[in-house]
């Protein structure tokens, strides 16, 4: 048996260390807002360039969700709160697959919804970073956190 063999989780205990982390991390995030914790950096995308990535914004939306404040999350980035139902939902799919058989599941993505992913990605991290004064685009600018 091999070292690194010998230290690898079961998926069952693997599972339940995650759900805990994901606890005590949604805690911290719900006791203190974003900008005042010392272990969320800033975006080091928007610190080297100005633009904002898609997950710009994602610690301030989950902040506010988990005060129930659903208007400032999806001001702060629309598209986790669009998508967060669907990987909640894989989360919890993944979470009883290794809780109830000690397996993990192997995820198949058809490649028309890989490809529907990065497209969905991109055009949203475009169009936060367009300019407010494009004519007919002004409502690009909701899109920034």
């Amino acid at each position: 048996m091999t070292l690194s063999a010998a230290r690898t989780l079961p998926p069952r205990r693997a599972a339940w260390l995650l759900a805990a982390l994901g606890a005590l991390g949604a805690f911290v995030l719900y006791l203190s807002p974003p900008r005042q914790l010392w272990i969320l950096p800033a975006c080091p995308i928007h610190a080297a360039t100005g633009l904002y990535c898609p997950g710009c914004g994602t610690a301030r939306a989950l902040h506010a969700l988990l005060r129930g404040r659903l208007a400032e999350a999806l001001d702060a980035n629309l598209l986790l709160v669009a998508m967060l139902p669907a990987l909640a939902g894989l989360a919890v799919l993944l979470f009883v697959d290794a809780v109830r058989d000690n397996r993990v599941r192997e995820l198949r993505l058809p490649s028309w919804a890989a490809f529907g992913f990065v497209a969905v990605v991109t055009v949203f991290t475009v169009l936060r970073n367009l300019p407010d004064s494009l004519p007919m685009l002004g409502w690009v600018s909701y899109l920034a956190p």
